[in-house]
C-alpha cells in the first residue's frame, strides 16, 4: 500500500467518528461526488498537504459514510 493511500485510510477511519452532514443541500450523486473528493484527498496527501487531504476526506465521508 502506498503511503498516501495509507494516510487517507487513516484519516478516513478517524473521520468516521464525526456524524451528519454539514450542509442541508440535496445531492443527485453523493457517491460520485465523494469519489471526486477522495481523488482530491489522495492528490493532496501525495503532495504532503495532509491538512487539505483531511478536509477532502471529511467531505467525502459526509457524502458517503460507507
Amino acid at each position: 500500500m502506498s503511503r498516501p493511500t495509507a494516510t487517507i485510510q487513516n484519516l478516513a477511519s478517524t473521520l468516521r467518528h464525526f456524524t451528519g452532514r454539514s450542509s442541508g443541500r440535496a445531492i443527485a450523486n453523493p457517491e460520485g461526488e465523494a469519489k471526486l473528493y477522495l481523488r482530491r484527498a489522495l492528490r493532496a496527501a501525495s503532495e504532503e498537504r495532509h491538512d487539505v487531504a483531511f478536509v477532502f476526506c471529511r467531505k467525502a465521508l459526509n457524502l458517503a459514510p460507507g
